[in-house]
């Protein structure tokens, strides 16, 4: 009768896993590592995405409350008296003409405009757009001020002292003074300010990574030279809500661009300014927010064109689209 030999206790207790149940093991381990990553992944891209969409919100946001205070300052004079049924932004008629700016339109008004073009603040003109530097329109907003160098609007949209214009505020004041300025004190004279905006080429850092974007920039009477002012501005528009010729109703009667306003008189019209920005994420939305249907990523332009972007194109664009009125154009009661 043949023997059986039973394994001690301890024995049984020390016994592997058989090689099925090592792959099982490792399978369901697998498992748990992919979904894992999955969903690390997912979430990442996902948040990726609403970076972005917040990216393109703060730039537009901000971009937009920067151009609603020009505008609103766009004619301003610091004057307590007027003559009466005079418009504040035709001209300043109650004002002697602006010395070395006699017949330029740009500054004898407090809105004045460029299409497709770039204003150049030495020539108070529109001029083409250099190469690859800078496109789109661009909008010029003039205005006095009274304000002492340490605060207010003394300064332009660079953050350059007005002052510093010596064709416009140094030499011949308005009202023909010869008194310098003095940053500490009240001008003699009212100090005329000029801010052109409009996009500029521009080359920005992220995490290390080096890459050329457009941006809203800005120059100012007082500085000299255009100067970024907000990163991942792609596109800028503006149309000039204009009165009627005849009368003296301060309604909008249309929206024009700038060649539509063709005498220099017109520009006294402008009751507001409608501004379409186009803006782009400053790093990537990723592929999360790619087309559904599997077809390329598109967006409608501030030309109302629709533009499908390119296979390596993983940026948010967006449209924003704003219209801000002229507060000081009415008529004088003060």
């Amino acid at each position: 009768m043949p023997r059986t030999h039973t394994l001690p206790s301890k024995l049984r207790l020390r016994r592997g896993v058989t090689l099925v149940e090592l792959m099982v093991a490792l399978l369901i381990s697998f498992l748990l590592v992919g979904a894992a990553a999955y969903l690390y992944m997912t979430t990442r891209e996902s948040q990726r995405g609403i970076d972005s969409a917040a990216n393109a919100n703060d730039i537009g946001a901000f971009a937009m409350q920067t151009l609603a205070r020009e505008v609103m300052s766009a004619g301003f004079f610091p004057s307590l008296w007027a003559e009466e049924g005079k418009f504040a932004t035709v001209g300043y008629e109650y004002v002697e003409n602006i010395p070395s700016a006699k017949g330029i339109a740009a500054y004898q008004f407090g809105i004045y405009g460029c299409k497709n073009q770039r204003f150049d603040v030495a020539t108070g003109s529109c001029v083409n757009h250099a190469g690859s530097v800078s496109r789109g329109d661009s909008l010029v907003v003039s205005y006095f001020t009274l304000d002492t160098g340490g605060r207010g609007q003394r300064f332009d949209c660079t953050g350059a002292n007005a002052d510093k214009d010596t064709v416009r505020n140094e030499d011949k004041r308005v009202w023909g003074e010869g008194v310098k300025s003095d940053d500490d004190r009240v001008p003699a004279a009212p100090l005329m300010v000029i801010n052109a905006f409009g996009l500029n080429r521009t080359d920005i850092e992220i995490e290390g990574r080096r890459s050329t974007t457009w941006s809203l920039s800005c120059n100012g009477n007082g500085a000299g030279a255009y100067q970024p002012l907000l990163a991942g501005v792609e596109g800028l528009r503006f149309t000039y809500g204009l009165r009627p010729a005849a009368g003296t109703a301060l309604s909008t009667e249309t929206y024009v661009d700038a060649d539509a306003v063709t005498a220099a008189s017109a520009w006294s019209r402008v009751m507001s300014v409608r501004v379409c920005m186009l803006v782009k994420s400053v790093d990537s939305a990723g592929t999360k927010l790619s087309d559904r249907n599997g077809g390329g990523r598109s967006y409608v332009d501030c030309d109302g064109s629709t533009v499908t972007q390119a296979a390596t194109d993983t940026a948010l664009y967006k449209t924003y689209t704003q219209t801000f009125g002229v507060r000081n154009h009415q008529t004088m009661t003060y």
